[in-house]
């Protein structure tokens, strides 16, 4: 037993020394997460704020981190396949790392660091853990545009405030075009974090990671948006982007919405309320083999996830917004209870 525990303290002695350059944010109690999103941006959460920080690193010396994070935890490290991803718990850290070009603009490290203090609930009431404009408002408000409120002024104000929302149309409609421009009104403080087969999107946040799926091929499995859906969970966002869902992805894309990371994501489908339903479609497929999800848990878990639905079409040589529903829950049969905004 006395082995093992040496060699595990090796382990993690190894690790603090590769993260020297970190040292001063891994000691201090009051980050939580740090984030190389690329070699010359780093950010910190520290009392809940995050922060970029003047660290730089050399954009080897991130890969040579992720390599010997992979070799302390006996883990393979390569790119462009499964392993191209990298999930490791030690001691008190977590990491989250992937290689470029899975993460487009570099290689990226998240580490989480657990908690090291048990605070009291007195202790919490006075770092402001029970502050009033935490609660959840005890009656739903249902979102609606005032008098005067544009179409696009409202549409900016639901991403804005933080509303999950679906978009949906055919080919060449206009819905990735719309996903750019709302991904304008995510307010510049937040961490976005995007998932694409083909790159397509811009997110202009300084602090932002974007990933790319990578196809099998005859030496590895490739990377699927699945597994990049559940790299993002690891990587604390504030937003979660999906280029667009075509597969079961669906079933971790609406999870990871339902955990409370509100999101922007697209898919085809010929109508709103058709999106929805497609959805759930897609959303099946993604049910784990041993689970059993009946039609109107899934449904629920939709109504639950998505707040709005805009769907884009093509007609008379003009694209643009042919609808916009708001999502208010289901009924007791199960259907979809919606509202026409426009």
């Amino acid at each position: 037993m006395n082995a093992i525990s040496n060699i595990a303290q090796h382990r993690i002695s190894m690790i603090r020394e590769d993260l020297a350059p970190l040292r001063p944010f891994l000691e201090n109690p009051r980050v939580t997460e740090i984030m190389i999103n690329r070699h010359d941006a780093v950010f910190v959460e520290e009392g809940g704020q995050m922060n970029l920080v003047d660290i730089k690193f050399r954009p080897e010396e991130v890969q040579k981190l992720i390599v010997a994070i992979a070799r302390r935890m006996r883990t393979d490290s390569s790119r462009e396949n499964e392993h191209s991803i990298i999930d490791a718990d030690l001691d008190s850290l977590r990491f989250c790392a992937i290689h470029h070009p899975i993460s487009v603009d570099s290689d990226c490290i998240t580490i989480r660091k657990h908690a090291a203090v048990n605070y009291s609930l007195n202790q919490l009431e006075e770092m402001g853990g029970f502050d009033p404009v935490l609660r959840t408002p005890t009656e739903s408000v249902q979102v609606e545009p005032t008098a005067n409120e544009r179409p696009c002024e409202f549409i900016h104000r639901i991403i804005a405030d933080r509303h999950t929302t679906l978009f949906t149309g055919m080919t060449g409609s206009a819905k990735t075009t719309f996903m750019k421009a709302c991904l304008q009104a995510v307010p510049t403080e937040e961490r976005v974090i995007s998932a694409e087969d083909v790159l397509e999107l811009v997110v202009p946040h300084q602090n932002r990671i974007r990933l790319l799926t990578s196809k099998p091929n005859a030496t590895s499995g490739g990377v699927t948006m699945r597994r990049l859906l559940k790299a993002m969970l690891r990587s604390r966002p504030d937003r979660i982007i999906v280029g667009e869902v075509r597969d079961g992805a669906a079933y971790d894309m609406v999870d990871a919405w339902a955990s409370g990371h509100p999101g922007i994501g697209s898919m085809h489908a010929s109508s709103s309320l058709g999106g929805l339903h497609r959805l759930e479609s897609l959303l099946m497929e993604g049910v784990p083999p041993d689970s059993s999800l009946p039609l109107f848990s899934i449904r629920q878990k939709i109504a639950q996830s998505v707040s709005f639905v805009l769907h884009c079409t093509r007609k008379a040589g003009r694209r643009g917004l042919a609808e916009l529903i708001r999502v208010d829950g289901i009924d007791e049969a199960g259907h979809y209870q919606v509202t026409r905004i426009y």
